[in-house]
């Protein structure tokens, strides 16, 4: 097969580098501006400078791409998957050779070729990308990529595919990170054969199909030093993980991480472990080797059964684990610490984090009749009561609207509990830190509260609230009893996810074997969203009371 691929903003993220470049010119930016796309649109729309938005490209293509450019999460992953099933990878790119108002006269391109050869894209011994070829014009560009006999073509400019739709040997995928589509154009585009892919595992799935034991063990080998069977281990919902064996009694977990742009699993799984073996916490895996730009790591392995039988004395070992964690909060490891993935540090954080969420199933809820009623009429009216339920009861000394400061926050493995428990004979690991980072720890206390594979009694419920409020504080008990609904209501949208196409990947990439159920898998989902809110909605008023 034969894929091309267009450059900037489709391999190359240019976010990091352009507010770097805005800093050599002392461009002061609102704090809302971050990305590419909305420096681009304060310069035109707000600032009206043309001229200084051509001069700032020219300088983030050339000087700052070095130091502020990355790739794309998971590009790199697929290129490599696309040269062990023999594929040729070429790139098509529309830049000129030098950026505008540049007196130094650096080549663009020369800059480009240099980032990939760092990356280990267009290194000589083993290149992922074939040739690479750039234009000076956006027609010149069609013309080149019409003449090299693609069967695929993937781009971030849908002008750019527009312009070769008519072409019916050629497979067009429109790359739309962090962006939302309306369903109009959706529509629009897939009357003219353009698919649409919002990150790079998705492309990944949609050419080369499922990450099979062929793909991991290949990778296996570039890793360590040397291994024997490979396993595939249905464990979590998001992440590959394998069983590695390296030596007649030795073996490793290697993980295969997912896309996520709003966190990065990777760094905050391997670098979290680091902190806490340094905090001198034995019981989680150890890791051994990580690749950034692959999305794979490495950790021991853990001898064991997932917790599916827990009692009190689980409740006390999770209790202990995060009291450890909790009073090395302020070490120097955990200092410069991102916050946790979905961290909530306010009242109003939670409302955005629930806003956000439900405008992820817009598409969604055009597809599937049972999710728009289900949302519709109950849970957008419940969480409406709920919410000004909740700001009448925030009786706390930080207002709802103001974040949390950091001495009442704790580093929070986040999606904790007995599904990420293994236990051997009277022992009990931790495991899965993707997730981990600063946060309230009202979010970590409501999350093992509503997690559906908890299921905890009366008096088990009894004992994780009086712990946990007897190592995070007493102090925090009404924000609790307020913001506790609020996250019983992410939790029902949590369960709708895999309605979700970006998500439903990730699934697939856990546990190929659910391709064939999904709609079985999302009945039974929508039916536990059901229960929770019925649940939620009875007894709102009275979740800490009742325990």
């Amino acid at each position: 097969m034969r894929i091309g691929i267009d450059l900037d903003n489709t391999i190359i993220n240019y976010d990091e580098a352009f507010k770097l470049a805005t800093k050599e010119i002392n461009l002061s930016l609102p704090d809302t501006v971050r990305t590419k796309s909305e420096i681009r649109d304060f310069i035109r729309y707000e600032l009206k400078d043309e001229l200084l938005w051509q001069r700032l490209q020219g300088l983030t293509y050339g000087r700052c791409l070095h130091k502020g450019g990355k790739l794309f999460p998971c590009v790199k992953r697929f290129l490599w998957r696309c040269k062990r099933l023999g594929h040729t990878v070429i790139i098509v790119s529309h830049k000129t050779e030098y950026g505008h108002f540049d007196s130094e006269k650096i080549s663009l391109r020369q800059a480009a070729r240099n980032f990939l050869h760092s990356k280990g894209l267009l290194n000589d011994n083993n290149a992922l990308v074939s040739n690479i070829f750039f234009e000076s014009t956006r027609q010149e560009k069609v013309n080149r990529i019409q003449t090299l006999n693609f069967d695929v073509f993937i781009d971030d400019l849908v002008e750019i595919i527009e312009k070769f739709s008519q072409s019916s040997f050629i497979r067009k995928i429109l790359f739309v990170p962090n962006q939302s589509i309306s369903i109009e154009q959706e529509v629009a585009l897939s009357r003219k054969e353009i698919t649409i892919a919002n990150d790079w595992q998705s492309i990944d799935f949609l050419i080369n199909g499922a990450w099979t034991l062929e793909d991991t063990e290949a990778i296996a080998k570039m890793i360590l030093a040397s291994i024997g069977k490979v396993e595939s281990i249905k464990e979590g919902g998001n992440a590959g993980v394998y069983k590695i064996q390296i030596s007649s009694l030795e073996y490793a977990k290697i993980k295969i991480y997912p896309c996520d742009s709003t966190h990065d699993r990777l760094h905050s799984e391997f670098e979290g472990l680091k902190a806490l073996q340094k905090c001198h916490i034995s019981n989680i895996p150890k890791p051994i080797y990580k690749d950034k730009e692959m999305r794979i790591a490495a950790y021991s392995w853990i001898d064991g059964h997932i917790i599916k039988q827990h009692n009190q004395f689980h409740i006390r070992v999770c209790l202990e684990f995060l009291e450890r964690i909790h009073k090395m909060r302020n070490s120097q490891e955990f200092e410069t610490f991102s916050p946790a993935s979905a961290a909530c540090f306010s009242g109003a954080d939670i409302l955005y984090q629930l806003e956000c969420r439900l405008i992820q199933f817009d598409a969604c809820r055009v597809k599937y009749h049972a999710l728009n009623y289900f949302l519709e009429n109950d849970f957008i009216p419940v969480t409406q009561q709920l919410i000004s339920w909740s700001q009448e009861n925030w009786n706390d000394t930080i207002d709802f609207n103001s974040p949390l400061p950091r001495k009442r926050q704790t580093i929070s493995p986040s999606d904790f509990g007995f599904h990420n428990m293994i236990q051997f004979k009277d022992n009990c690991f931790f495991v899965d830190f993707e997730y981990l980072g600063w946060d309230d720890p009202t979010k970590l206390i409501s999350d093992f509260f509503f997690h559906p594979g908890m299921k905890l009694s009366r008096e088990q419920k009894e004992l994780w609230i009086s712990g946990t409020l007897n190592i995070y504080g007493h102090d925090l008990q009404s924000r609790l009893r307020a913001s506790l609904p609020l996250f019983g209501l992410i939790w029902c949208l949590i369960l709708l996810n895999d309605y979700r196409d970006s998500i439903w990947q990730r699934r697939l990439l856990a546990d190929c074997s659910r391709q064939g159920r999904r709609t079985e898998i999302l009945n039974d989902q929508l039916n536990l969203a059901k229960s929770l809110l019925k649940k939620i909605k009875l007894n709102y008023r009275n979740f800490l009371s009742e325990v």
